[in-house]
């Protein structure tokens, strides 16, 4: 851990440190060779081409430099004017522009807080000023669609620094124009290596290099088949290949994608010298099919929807269309590998990063504790030693393997992992009368119609339900043992079913007497306005019963085939409610699982793990004794998202999950979305479990005590069991390696002296105060009184 927390510290400080360029005045620009780009318009856009240590083909005012590293490159422009009066510019030289001709334009950027770009191209200004919060230490994206009106031939690009404040830069890199409106260029392929700056591989576990692929050709470019190349050094042990289609639906819209596994297309293994050095060279035939009209032919996320500020889950939602698992032979360096795309009449230039070669710590086992996670793509077949790597990681559950042989693969797998240690098994699925082709199963509305405005009713138990529960049961006979209920959606029905299981929840939680619904419901009615509250509460209510029946209806089915009857429920969506009473028929759910998922962006969370416990304290503390054990559904690093909408890969994973482990009846997590987990996410991962391991007890039987607010971005958790407790302070103002120090009191710690959990350091508080050092780590876990 320290090793690496120090590598990541050296490039931090590369960074934000970097030297200067001398400042020096816009001058005329240098004669220079024709620079290859490709379709690309802007000449040297991915600032690799240097003279003198400056970008051949860019001319800059200001304070402007070169900075290193880009965006999975090895340069970026940059730009500063804090305490400066003269602006920062860097500009180019266009060719080739024709006139009245969309043209899109795209790049990678970072800024300081408060930081603007300003991007003028054909007479207009674009203005850039969006971040994640804000983060000067990562890179987001932008794409527009522009019109070159009368602008024709040679014009400029130009890229000026606004505002900003703080000591860092701001940065630019990967700048690409496109004639049309394709973000990658027309009839071209692309490989995306879909995570940050650098790949993890370690000889701990096997490791996943998840990529991502678009494409886009005319009908008389159309290639045979696109090959997509990865180029690893003999450091590392090439294990499996995972491939898939990506698919959207509609065919005109992006309402929904989803990653179709392709179990086509050819893998081929080659071994070549690079610079006189031994690699390995992976392709991946990938045939083209036409005839699917949910199969895309063609694949290129537009803009608008490629950039999503939004965090549509849907819109940019199973990306992952490609997944390397491989295992580093050696146990530590930093080793070059390339990747690209090829095809008939064309090839993607080249592009490197580096791997790097790190440990990953074996966390223990848990007694008790719920630690769940899905896996890679298709990982439950590619990677064969998958039960060991959780088991080290310290998780003891294993979700959506995507297995190729269904039913019965799925149950031998299940019985070999078991074997081996693994205990929970999950499945998604939802109530057994939702999204059947049943009218019947559809809500009645108000005038007595089965229109399915009000959702689904949940009284029904026709053979939709009968379908859906069958489905279910294949499931638990396979061995799954936990079914995760997704999203809820609310079910107002008007049937006399759902009006007299209103009746007995009146009867049950309230005082007050029965009125049919149907006419408290209508427009215009002035009675008593609890009722309409009541109504509202008692679809919670009703779905919980529901569960109640489909739980039973499982059990006993399992129990007749002679199998083990122990399944667990955990509800991930919640309707809301006002009373927590309406929770308590919730009995048949063990574990709430609530969904937290703090990188996408139109979420409450911010991006900041602070918020996430914010979050899941006040929800336990909303259902009171009503509160379900708490196993919280998680998110890696990118989640869905693109990198846009994620503050930091890896580290946030185990800041989220001790953030949740001070929640009240605290059980564990489910790490959701596990395509998108790398390498480092699982060793942030295995750090956190390994704290709660050590510190169970006091994790799942202490009491939470109410947090000591800092801040929007800072604060302080305690949990005690008697004598002894855990302390989470935090500071997420940054994700820099900025010293800042936090400072609280408090009553329940009885100035105990607190130790951190991983260096030993020893805190003694000064006249009642604690004063904690936040470094690199942005969130440290303390103790006392045990140990």
């Amino acid at each position: 851990m320290r090793h690496y927390l120090l590598f990541i510290c050296l490039i931090f400080t590369l960074l934000l440190f970097s030297p200067n360029c001398t400042i020096k005045q816009f001058v005329l620009q240098k004669e220079h060779g024709a620079i290859d780009g490709g379709q690309n318009l802007v000449p040297n856009g991915d600032i690799e081409i240097l003279e003198n240590g400056e970008p051949v083909r860019w001319n800059y005012r200001g304070r402007c430099a070169v900075g290193c590293p880009g965006f999975q490159s090895d340069y970026a422009l940059t730009m500063e004017v804090s305490g400066q009066d003269q602006a920062a510019q860097w500009e180019t030289q266009l060719s080739s522009i024709k006139p009245h001709t969309k043209y899109v334009i795209c790049f990678w950027y970072r800024l300081p807080q408060k930081g603007r770009i300003e991007v003028i191209l054909f007479g207009k200004t674009l203005s850039v000023d969006q971040m994640f919060r804000y983060n000067p230490m990562h890179w987001c994206r932008y794409s527009a669609i522009l019109d070159s009106e009368e602008m024709e031939g040679n014009c400029k690009i130009s890229f000026l620094a606004k505002g900003g404040i703080g000591p860092f830069k701001f940065w630019i890199d990967r700048i690409e124009l496109y004639e049309g409106e394709s973000p990658i260029g027309q009839n071209c392929a692309r490989l995306q290596y879909q995570y940050y700056n650098t790949a993890y591989v370690s000889p701990d576990i096997i490791s996943p290099l998840p990529f991502a692929f678009e494409w886009t050709f005319d009908n008389g470019h159309r290639p045979q088949e696109i090959q997509y190349i990865v180029e690893l050094p003999d450091e590392v042990e090439f294990i499996s290949c995972a491939l898939g289609r990506i698919c959207k639906w509609p065919p005109d819209g992006w309402s929904i994608t989803w990653t179709r596994r392709d179990d086509t297309s050819k893998v081929e293994i080659e071994k070549i010298l690079m610079e006189g050095r031994p690699y390995f060279r992976v392709l991946a035939r990938v045939a083209s099919i036409l005839g699917d009209e949910k199969q895309l032919t063609d694949y290129v996320v537009p803009v608008g929807v490629r950039d999503h500020w939004k965090g549509s889950l849907g819109r940019y939602s199973g990306m992952i269309s490609m997944c390397l698992y491989v295992r580093s032979k050696v146990s530590s360096g930093s080793f070059p590998f390339y990747y690209y795309a090829k095809w008939d009449r064309g090839q993607q230039p080249r592009k490197r990063l580096n791997l790097e070669v790190i440990t990953i710590p074996e966390a223990g086992s848990s007694k008790n504790l719920v630690l769940i996670s899905e896996v890679q793509m298709q990982a439950g077949d590619k990677n064969p030693q998958l039960a060991e790597d959780f088991l080290r990681i310290g998780l003891n559950g294993i979700g959506h393997m995507d297995l190729r042989g269904g039913d019965s693969a799925l149950r031998n797998k299940i019985g070999k992992f078991r074997q081996m240690g693994l205990r929970y098994f999950t499945s998604w699925v939802n109530i057994a009368s939702y999204n059947v082709d049943d009218k019947d199963a559809k809500a009645m509305d108000l005038n007595g119609q089965r229109t399915g405005k009000g959702g689904w009713c949940l009284s029904y138990r026709g053979p939709g339900w009968v379908k859906n529960m069958n489905q279910y049961k294949k499931r638990l006979e396979s061995g799954v043992n936990f079914l995760a209920f997704d999203d809820a959606k609310p079910s107002t029905c008007y049937c006399d079913q759902c009006k007299r299981l209103f009746a007995q929840f009146l009867r049950i939680n309230t005082d007050l007497p029965y009125i049919d619904p149907s006419l408290f419901m209508k427009e215009g009615w002035n009675g008593d306005q609890r009722y309409k509250i009541l109504w509202k509460d008692f679809s919670l209510w009703h779905y919980g019963r529901t569960a109640q029946a489909m739980k039973h209806e499982l059990v006993q089915s399992l129990r007749y085939r002679g199998l083990n009857g122990r399944i667990y429920f955990g509800i991930s969506s919640w309707l809301p409610f006002t009373h927590p009473f309406a929770a308590k028929s919730l009995t048949a759910f063990d574990f709430d699982i609530r969904q937290t998922y703090m990188n996408w962006a139109s979420s409450s969370f911010g991006g900041s793990p602070k918020k996430v416990g914010d979050y899941l304290y006040q929800s336990q503390e909303a259902l009171g004794i009503y509160a379900r054990a708490l196993a919280a559904t998680l998110s890696p690093g990118l989640t869905y998202m693109h990198p846009a909408c994620a503050l930091d890969p890896y580290s946030q994973m185990k800041y989220q999950i001790l953030e949740a482990m001070m929640a009240p009846h605290f059980a564990g997590y489910l790490m959701y979305a596990g395509k998108d987990i790398d390498l480092g996410d699982m060793k942030y991962m295995a750090e956190a479990n390994a704290l709660m391991v050590r510190f169970e007890e006091i994790v799942l039987k202490g009491k939470a005590i109410k947090p000591i607010e800092i801040n929007q971005w800072s604060g302080v958790r305690i949990k005690k069991l008697g004598s002894k407790g855990l302390v989470l302070v935090s500071d997420y103002s940054t994700y820099e390696p900025i010293d800042t120090i936090v400072r609280f009191s408090s009553n329940d710690l009885d100035e105990q002296t607190l130790i951190d959990a991983e260096s030993g350091e020893k805190i003694i508080p000064i006249s009642g105060i604690y004063h904690v050092k936040i470094k690199a780590e942005r969130a440290r876990l303390l103790y006392f009184g045990a140990d």
